[in-house]
């Protein structure tokens, strides 16, 4: 009865000292360089496909808003069109946006990064605008996870289908188990495609939740000292 009362208190002292921390996995997962640092872009390279980094609560006007556009290194030469959404939600100084326009496209960004032993979830927050009736085939945007090497996608975080809504804004939260992969190299990518409607969407804090595990030695500690503890007290009992 003694030593089962003993491994209880060891076990409880485990699991009290483990916790859940942000590990630092994902590169400028909150863009607060103001750029797209660690990120790569892809897609057309072009005004109506724009890539830009705004302040948290800026707002995009629909006909005179600009932006300085990292797909093409400059302000695009027309107008945000379609682009009524202001940046509400997320954390930090700076969210990421991605804004389509007059094209039909496919678009990205990703990074790849190895996960850890002790990854949990990734996390992320996201608004978006869809001024298409509804999402379909040829208006879509998915958050994957990959394989690195290969390409292939492992795991869909997140995809709209056609109960989804229209627009989602202030920023929600996501989140989405990825421990079946720890020790890979994986690609988080976020893609879209769109056919000639405007769609506006925005990103901010992306980060791989781990298991905070101590070191072996303050855990020799916790367990030596409970031991001695319940050692002590079971002595004193006549």
């Amino acid at each position: 009865m003694k030593i089962k009362c003993i491994k209880a208190a060891v076990a409880g002292v485990l699991l009290s000292v483990c916790s859940l921390a942000n590990a630092g996995l994902i590169t400028n997962g909150g863009f607060e360089t103001g750029d797209y640092t660690g990120w790569t872009l892809t897609g057309p390279v072009g005004d109506s496909s724009i890539w830009g980094i705004l302040n948290t609560g800026d707002s995009l006007n629909g006909t005179t808003g600009t932006i300085f556009n990292f797909n093409t290194g400059n302000s695009p030469g027309l107008a945000m069109n379609g682009a009524n959404v202001t940046a509400n939600g997320g954390s930090g100084n700076f969210v990421a946006m991605h804004h389509t326009q007059n094209s039909t496209l496919w678009w990205g960004m990703y990074q790849d990064f190895l996960l850890s032993s002790n990854a949990l979830t990734i996390d992320w927050d996201m608004l978006w605008l869809n001024q298409h009736s509804t999402w379909d085939a040829s208006q879509t945007m998915s958050v994957l996870l990959k394989d690195a090497v290969t390409g292939l996608t492992l795991e869909t975080l997140y995809s709209t289908n056609a109960a989804e809504v229209l627009s989602q804004n202030p920023m929600a939260h996501y989140s989405a188990d990825i421990s079946s992969y720890v020790g890979s190299n994986v690609r988080l990518q976020v893609e879209g495609t769109i056919n000639s409607f405007y769609h506006t969407v925005m990103f901010d804090n992306f980060a791989v939740t781990t298991t905070e595990v101590p070191e072996p030695s303050t855990l020799a500690i916790f367990a030596l000292g409970v031991m001695g503890l319940a050692s002590r007290r079971f002595k004193k009992q006549p």
